[in-house]
Order: structure tokens, then C-alpha cells, then sequence
């Protein structure tokens, strides 16, 4: 994906709070979930592993992989879940949650619970991939996304640990890079 692509779907997004549009579930997830700009991330950090990430592995990379897809929707999802009421009293665009409710005309929990169930259906795709990787990609590449989804698991596990990082975020930070320990 190239960055102005990122635009046009930080764009898209913009369009619908603009018009008020509502968009169903499948519009949201294919714009969302690489609005996430994992693919980014991902490309920031192959640039630093040297030798572990040959041009391959970039080329494969911005093909847009299961793997990737999965682990980005993981994130926007388990975000969406935790964090829709505090980003609609604020304005932002409609979430998976909004879009699940309008869509299906079910009530809040059961689109949470109708989420929840496609984060797990992602962990499913990570999962398989990591079971049956592509031969040319190396494992470490491989464990960077299987990275990413926990560490979304630890973020959101208890809320919005991402936009609230004075919750649990700070307190798993602090025992990672400040407390000592001995082992």
C-alpha cells in the first residue's frame, strides 16, 4: 500500500462522519483495518532487521497477506469494541459497532458480541499462518504480527489502555522498564 492510499482511507473515513454515513460492516472493515497502517509499522521495522528482511519479504509484505490483514482488523476491532463510546461522544466516524448495529438492527451487546466473535475468527487466520507460513518469509517476520495481536490483546484486555494509558498500560510499563526483578 502505497502512503497515499493511507490518505484516501484517513480520507474515506473523514467523508463519512462529513455525510453522517453509516457504512456497512464489509465498507468499514476494508477501509478500517488498513487505516490501522500496520502495513507501516510492519515496513518501519523490517527496514531495521537487516539481513532477516530481504527484499522478499518487503515485496510480500505490500501484497497485503492474510497474516497482515487478520492482525490489522484484530486491532481496529478490538479498539472499536472498547473505545466506541468515548470516540462518538468526541465525533469521530462510525466504528464496527455502529456499523454492526445499523446493518444487522441488533442491540450494542450483540454487536460487541458479534465482533468479538470475528477477533476470535481472526486469531484463527493468525494462527493458520503462522502454522503454514510462506516458505520465503522468515519466522521472525512471522512472530512480529503474532506480536502485534498480543500486544492489542494486553492494551485492550481491560478497556482503552491505548487512549487511557494511565490504567493498566502504565502499570504493565513500568514492571517491563522501570521495576527491577531478579531472576
Amino acid at each position: 500500500m502505497q502512503l497515499r492510499n493511507a490518505v484516501r482511507l484517513y480520507l474515506e473515513e473523514a467523508r463519512w462522519l462529513d455525510k453522517n454515513y453509516v457504512p456497512t460492516l464489509e465498507e468499514y472493515r476494508r477501509v478500517s483495518s488498513l487505516s490501522t497502517l500496520y502495513q507501516w509499522v510492519a515496513f518501519a521495522a523490517f527496514c531495521g532487521m537487516g539481513e532477516s528482511a530481504p527484499k522478499e519479504v518487503f515485496d510480500w509484505l505490500f501484497t497485503e497477506p492474510k497474516l497482515l490483514v487478520a492482525s490489522s482488523e484484530h486491532c481496529r476491532l478490538m479498539d472499536d469494541v472498547v473505545s466506541h463510546e468515548f470516540e462518538q461522544d468526541r465525533g469521530h466516524s462510525p466504528s464496527s459497532v455502529e456499523c454492526y448495529m445499523m446493518q444487522y438492527g441488533v442491540s450494542r451487546k450483540e454487536a460487541i458480541d458479534a465482533l468479538n466473535d470475528l477477533v476470535e475468527e481472526n486469531w484463527k487466520i493468525i494462527n493458520g499462518e503462522l502454522l503454514n507460513p510462506p516458505a520465503h518469509v522468515p519466522k521472525e517476520i512471522l512472530l512480529m504480527f503474532l506480536g502485534f495481536a498480543q500486544i492489542m490483546e494486553a492494551l485492550y484486555a481491560d478497556g482503552d489502555g491505548y487512549t487511557n494509558s494511565e490504567t493498566t498500560t502504565k502499570d504493565m510499563l513500568t514492571a517491563l522498564l522501570v521495576t527491577p526483578f531478579h531472576v
